[in-house]
């Protein structure tokens, strides 16, 4: 009688084994209908030599549905047995021998819905993994931001570390995650926390060829590439090292004329300075009470005085405008501050909108996060900072009208001031002084100073104006023609990795090659086209062509009532 007891255990737990071999080759079918035709498995006590359980390889490969045929299995035993529901909860965490639970395989692929039925069971989320991952570093690996919000949320600290100090920016700056990279830099991570081997995440990502998007969002966050690690190498030699050429020139790049002026992104992180806006202000204040003052009254022509009253009274109003109008910003709405909204959010990712990883929403078509303000705007052409001000859909037709009119008032300033200073009673006009040099000499700094300030703002401004005529004859904005956006940029988003569920060798490179999943866990699944799909962060080019007519309309005026804009729903 004890024999047949023990032969039914001995099959019972084949079967459970068999279970676990026909998952791990995604045979869930089959899989499935051995819990159906076989109710009192031993399932919570039987694992595979490798220490897997029913769940590793269900939650390795997605699969919902029999991880819910699974969870409901375990549900009846606990409940027929009167067993307390700790014991799922031991299940959900029991590791492999690569110390690596059903929970930690669920995080590392992104199931949001399969953690948030685990969390049903008082999950401790501060568990570890294989040397000390935590489920930030998993979901940073796997290129889950929404994951990474999800258990942000829940109080975990940005910058955790594991065992060898590295951090979930560190890893997924080294696993080529951008979406987590751009998520965790967003939300303050450390970006220039230095692992136990002194390495940065900028250094991470500058070893990895093909790696020069998240290199370029990590510099533009502030990542000094001249940190060196404990071996005295920094991100730019550790690049050239690799014979990294494209990531060696990123790297020594400096914000140029187009950077400073804000018509292309600024390499380094930039931040909002009054400074330039009230140096317009006294500059236009000085060029205008001296032009008043002292060459207006030669000109005994009404018509220049006019012309010049005109264009002075069309400059400020459009400036004020353009700098109090607000640009367009998206309205973050008490639904968009929502947990599941933001998730929702987070797990979105096309062509046609963006995620902003700053805002937490999706942004609609053409808009772009102001690093500035701190705001999505829709139709983003750039910020300016001499009006202290995103040009966007709302301001765009005053922006363009300020620079037009403004470069036409200094223009007329240059020539009527050098008309004056040849004038042969030069001096005699204007504002009189008892001292005939004094006023000699007031008369010439005041023309010197219009002069050079005038030709100062033509060429300031003559670039801008340059820029905006391209603009409307493409119907282009500053920011997609000069950094891209409608050029195809892909990259990968999952780079073709499964776990292997099988030892490491003890000669691996370095501390964060040594605890990523991508070289420890993995193996290839070449035919998986849902693992190689390719996600583009940029809005693919149109075909369409535009007369300039068309152009100034559209940047003018109709992009700020464009419902695609402004009605955009998620």
């Amino acid at each position: 009688m004890e024999d047949s007891q023990n032969t039914k255990e001995e099959l019972s737990q084949q079967l459970v084994i068999k279970f676990i071999s026909l998952t791990q080759k995604e045979n869930f079918e089959k899989a499935i209908n051995i819990l159906r035709e076989n109710p009192d498995l031993p399932i919570l006590d039987t694992v595979d030599k490798k220490y897997n359980n029913a769940l590793h390889y269900v939650c390795l490969h997605n699969s919902i549905e029999t991880f819910d045929v699974v969870m409901s299995y375990l549900e009846y035993i606990v409940k027929c047995n009167n067993q307390s529901n700790e014991l799922i909860t031991q299940f959900l965490v029991s590791k492999n021998e690569d110390d690596y639970s059903p929970f930690h395989l669920s995080v590392y692929k992104g199931n949001l819905e399969m953690i948030e039925k685990m969390m049903q069971y008082n999950i401790d989320i501060s568990i570890r993994a294989r040397k000390g991952l935590s489920v930030l570093h998993l979901a940073a690996q796997g290129n889950h931001p929404h994951i990474l919000h999800y258990f942000l949320q829940k109080g975990i600290n940005i910058d955790l570390k594991n065992q060898h100090g590295g951090t979930a920016l560190h890893y997924a700056a080294f696993s080529k995650s951008a979406e987590s990279v751009m998520y965790l830099i967003s939300k303050g991570s450390d970006i220039n926390l230095q692992d136990n081997q002194g390495a940065t995440p900028l250094f991470l990502a500058a070893i990895q060829l093909d790696n020069t998007y998240i290199a370029n969002k990590l510099l533009k966050k502030g990542a000094d590439p001249r940190i060196k690690n404990k071996d005295g190498k920094d991100a730019i030699q550790a690049a050239q090292e690799k014979k990294n050429t494209d990531m060696v020139k990123l790297l020594k790049k400096k914000n140029g004329l187009v950077e400073l002026m804000n018509i292309k992104s600024a390499q380094k992180p930039v931040k909002c300075k009054l400074l330039p806006l009230i140096l317009n202000m006294v500059l236009f204040l000085i060029v205008s009470i001296a032009t008043f003052v002292f060459n207006i009254p030669y000109f005994t022509n009404g018509f220049w005085i006019l012309l010049l009253t005109f264009l002075l009274f069309i400059s400020f109003i459009s400036f004020l405008l353009s700098w109090l109008i607000e640009p367009g910003y998206i309205r973050t709405t008490d639904k968009k501050k929502d947990l599941e909204y933001q998730l929702k959010c987070l797990q979105q990712s096309n062509d046609d909108h963006e995620i902003c990883y700053e805002c937490i929403l999706l942004r609609p078509p053409r808009s772009k996060h102001c690093e500035y303000c701190q705001r999505c705007v829709i139709v983003y052409d750039h910020h300016c900072p001499w009006i202290n001000n995103c040009v966007g859909a709302n301001n765009y037709l005053w922006f363009s009208i300020f620079i037009f009119s403004t470069f036409f008032y200094a223009l007329f300033i240059i020539v009527t001031s050098s008309m004056y200073m040849m004038e042969s009673n030069y001096g005699n006009y204007g504002l009189k002084f008892n001292n005939q040099n004094t006023q000699l000499i007031l008369h010439k700094l005041s023309s010197i100073i219009c002069i050079v300030i005038g030709i100062f703002t033509c060429l300031m401004l003559s670039v801008l104006i340059k820029v905006q005529i391209s603009n409307m004859a493409t119907g282009k904005t500053t920011h997609e023609r000069f950094n891209g956006v409608y050029q195809k940029k892909t990259h990968q988003k999952f780079q073709n990795r499964e776990l292997t569920i099988q030892q490491q060798s003890s000669n691996e490179q370095s501390s964060t090659e040594d605890d990523t999943l991508s070289n420890e866990l993995m193996q290839n699944q070449q035919n998986d086209s849902d693992l190689e799909s390719q996600h583009n962060f940029r809005k693919k080019k149109k075909n369409t062509h535009f007369s300039c007519f068309q152009g100034i309309i559209q940047l003018c005026f109709t992009n700020k009532n464009n419902s695609e804009y402004r009605n955009f729903q998620f």
